[in-house]
């Protein structure tokens, strides 16, 4: 009995560390596949899209998803609303909220930036998506999560 009051505390500590760290690394797996669709997306946005698919780019985009409510997430844009990019910032966020899978219901922050300064075919995009995981147990400080993702634009 001895032996059980010792050491049914540290497994269930051990337990609780590892189910913890598991959502961590999900929420971080979610976070990178989003970046990875996004910037895979944009790669196909250049400057030679067809005109169903309008161009993104070259300005950068700044996104910050946070839930108003259960249902809909809404954003908040500091990128320039007067672009001369063909595709207007609604249509590049209606695009992009299908890629942040799991992601809707946190603070969610995606940039997307044109490294050459164009968006034209053989240049580069990169989308960075950024969240915070508040850890279920232990460590209440909140974690950043960050995955970045560079492409060659194809379009």
């Amino acid at each position: 009995m001895v032996e059980t009051a010792i050491t049914l505390p540290l497994f269930l500590l051990l337990v609780a560390t590892v189910v913890d760290l598991s959502v961590a690394v999900l929420r971080y797996h979610e976070v990178s596949l989003a970046a990875q669709a996004i910037v895979r997306q944009a790669s196909v946005h250049g400057s030679l899209a067809p005109p169903k698919k309008n161009a993104w780019g070259p300005h950068p985009y700044t996104y910050e998803f946070t839930l108003q409510n259960s249902d809909q997430p809404s954003n908040q844009n500091s990128g320039d609303e007067n672009l001369s990019s063909p595709a207007n910032n609604e249509q590049i966020l209606a695009e992009v909220q299908e890629n942040l899978w799991g992601l809707e219901k946190y603070p969610t922050e995606l940039n997307l930036e044109w490294p050459d300064g164009d968006n034209h075919w053989g240049s580069r995009v990169r989308a960075t998506v950024q969240t915070t995981y508040e850890p279920l147990f232990f460590f209440k400080r909140p974690i950043v999560l960050n995955a970045t993702c560079t492409s060659t634009i194809s379009h």
